[in-house]
């Protein structure tokens, strides 16, 4: 630590970086109703405590900033889309200083099928490819 110019000791104590929490890094079959959450970082008295955190969250590149200024680690985004990419980081911050977090992503599921069977032939309509959010409807009569 240094002094100031009043003498009084400054903090250069460099804010810890925040880590991940969940979903985790590069995760899959995510629940579209997932919250992000991450830790402050602070491992031990040689690194700073963060008072403040900033958040940004998309599907695009992670540059959308979705939390500011807050003392909350987590970030709801409300219901995701399926089979989606979406990407986050974090920045903490004290009076002194910042860190940021890397970029980090995780990939939601895919939509259920919309029956419990894989097809239906009831003599005259049959229900295919129900699995890959398409449906094909043949036979009707």
């Amino acid at each position: 630590m240094g002094s100031s110019e009043y003498g009084e000791a400054d903090n250069d104590t460099p804010t810890s970086t925040p880590v991940i929490g969940s979903p985790a890094d590069e995760a899959i079959n995510i629940a579209v109703t997932a919250s992000i959450n991450w830790t402050d970082g602070n491992t031990g008295a040689a690194t700073g405590d963060a008072d403040f955190y900033d958040a940004w969250f998309d599907a695009v590149d992670g540059s959308t900033k979705v939390v500011d200024n807050s003392t909350v680690l987590t970030y709801d985004p409300g219901t995701l889309d399926n089979n989606e990419v979406y990407y986050w980081k974090v920045l903490a911050r004290n009076d002194n200083n910042t860190s940021t977090s890397d970029v980090w992503e995780f990939t939601t599921t895919a939509p259920s099928s919309l029956l419990p069977v894989s097809g239906i032939n009831d003599g005259g309509l049959t229900i295919t490819n129900i699995n890959d959010g398409n449906l094909t409807i043949s036979n009707v009569q």
